[in-house]
């Protein structure tokens, strides 16, 4: 599921699941929120500041520990799950919770995006037969200011300012880079950085 706004911009995938969660958090609902290893800061901080316990684990599995943990919402960046509807991806509920959301309430998507923190997000793809994810974590503790590593799902780095994952494909020969920050200035940096690991 993808939002487009007035003046034809794709939004960014972590703004409909932030959204969702939000409407979710406000029915008054509390409990265990799944997030891909993947998924914007932004999502784990609302349900964090709401009482939500939050769980990264890979991509391609929320749905499953949200189930065994009976919690109340999961998300990949641009797929969501909401437990009272059922324990898979349904775009087409999604967009029904957010526009009825939206009616009931009398809010342009304008009005719910101003309040949602800005992140900006990068992912790059790269084509590569063999991925040693070892040499990558070697040369990227020495080339960034790493102050924690997560290894649920490939490697991602928290800095102080950001996090930058490294991820094998489970689809296709591809490295996968992703990098998260408050300033589309460092986000480029640090994807220009994480590239120069690659190459």
């Amino acid at each position: 599921l993808v939002l487009i706004n007035k003046d034809g911009v794709v939004l960014d995938d972590y703004i409909m699941s932030y959204l969702l969660l939000k409407i979710i958090l406000e029915e008054g609902r509390r409990g265990d929120v799944v997030i891909s290893i993947n998924t914007s800061d932004s999502i784990e901080s609302l349900a964090k500041e709401k009482g939500c316990d939050v769980t990264r684990t890979r991509l391609g599995k929320t749905f499953n520990l949200l189930k065994e943990k009976n919690g109340i919402f999961a998300t990949e960046p641009s797929k969501v799950v909401d437990s009272r509807w059922g324990y898979w991806e349904d775009g087409i509920y999604a967009i029904m919770k957010l526009v009825d959301y939206m009616s009931r309430n009398d809010y342009s998507l304008e009005d719910l995006v101003k309040d949602i923190p800005k992140k900006v997000y990068l992912q790059r793809n790269i084509v590569m037969k063999e991925f040693d994810m070892e040499k990558v974590k070697e040369k990227a503790m020495k080339s960034f200011d790493v102050k924690e590593v997560e290894e649920i799902d490939g490697l991602r780095l928290l800095l102080d300012d950001a996090w930058v994952l490294f991820r094998a494909s489970g689809t296709e020969p591809k490295c996968r880079i992703y990098v998260e920050s408050d300033l589309e200035e460092r986000s480029l940096e640090l994807m220009e950085q994480a590239s120069n690991i690659i190459f």
